[in-house]
């Protein structure tokens, strides 16, 4: 049947003259291939659905990358010439030979690196770095200041006088104003902590003539213990008189007490010079205290001597002091 077909065809040509030269050829296939394919105009442009839908997924990610990165996916787009279009098959992101230590960027999907690209900009300094900066734990009613240091830089040891000490924590308390009974809060706190060492003389300035200094080993311990004095120092009554005392002073309080012993001693503390003399003056000639000893100072007055008459005394003192007026 096709030879007499193409009886019939040669005959038509060879009557009517050849087809125009403007006509467009036909490709013809092989006879073997007749049935596999169909014969396809040139230039003939077809839509790819399965990029079309993968930038439609990706077109929210995409918006929000770089201007590079956008150019760089328009390249891909149906007539630019500079790179033919590639399809994307979704199939487990594989890499053939890895080279340890190398990253290999065509191992991730887009997805994947965009996601891999906020963690990594949203990177904060570390836990352990923040934790060894220097906090400030706040300031008291009195005016007092409180800092702790968990790890003094080694540029900045001598402004606290730890020299040497670069590896302990530092806690310091600054008083403008010295008071006896930041002494008794603050040994009161000590006792909770003995092995910690303390120092008030190292720091000393004229803007605060009583700075209390502790250092450690143990941050977390010099971070309590300042904190701990931050509150009790904020609790206490900024105006007025209020009285302390204890049975057995601790050696801290010896020396900054300027006891000679370790007998009992108490403090009312928040009067002036002449209230404490009148106070005095008033007590002594209504009993008789050859046994007791005290010492009168600018801001608060000092007795020491046997437990019982010691705690006696100071309350009768307190009892006639609220009665003055005070600033």
């Amino acid at each position: 049947m096709s030879e007499f077909m193409r009886n019939i065809v040669n005959g038509i040509l060879n009557k009517n003259g050849s087809f125009p030269s403007t006509a467009r050829p036909i490709a013809t296939q092989p006879s073997g291939q007749e049935n596999d394919q169909t014969a396809v105009p040139l230039n003939l442009k077809r839509p790819n659905y399965q990029r079309d839908k993968m930038k439609q997924r990706l077109s929210p990610i995409i918006n929000r990358m770089g201007s590079s990165q956008m150019q760089a996916a328009k390249t891909n787009e149906p007539g630019t010439p500079k790179t033919p279009p590639v399809s994307i098959q979704h199939k487990p992101n594989r890499v053939e030979n890895p080279v340890p230590g190398v990253y290999v960027e065509n191992a991730l999907s887009p997805l994947q690196r965009l996601s891999l690209f906020q963690v990594i900009g949203q990177e904060t300094p570390s836990s352990l770095s923040q934790q060894e900066q220097a906090q400030f734990i706040g300031k008291t009613r009195d005016g007092s200041y409180v800092w702790f240091y968990p790890k003094l830089d080694p540029s900045l040891a001598t402004y606290l006088q730890v020299a040497g000490k670069e590896n302990e924590a530092v806690g310091i308390v600054a008083a403008s104003r010295f008071s006896s009974g930041q002494l008794f809060l603050i040994d009161e706190v000590m006792k909770e902590f003995p092995q910690l060492a303390y120092n008030t003389d190292a720091c000393k300035t004229e803007e605060f003539p009583f700075v209390f200094r502790v250092t450690g080993h143990n941050p977390a311990e010099i971070q309590k213990l300042v904190k701990e004095i931050y509150l009790r120092l904020n609790r206490r009554v900024v105006h007025g008189v209020t009285s302390y005392f204890t049975a057995q002073p601790t050696r801290f309080l010896v020396q900054h007490l300027q006891l000679q012993n370790q007998e009992a001693v108490a403090v009312l503390d928040g009067i002036n010079t002449f209230h404490g003399v009148g106070l005095l003056d008033r007590l002594l000639k209504q009993k008789r205290l050859a046994s007791l000893r005290f010492r009168v100072e600018s801001s608060y007055l000092l007795i020491q001597g046997e437990q019982e008459l010691v705690r006696n005394t100071m309350a009768a003192l307190k009892q006639e002091a609220d009665r003055l007026p005070l600033d």
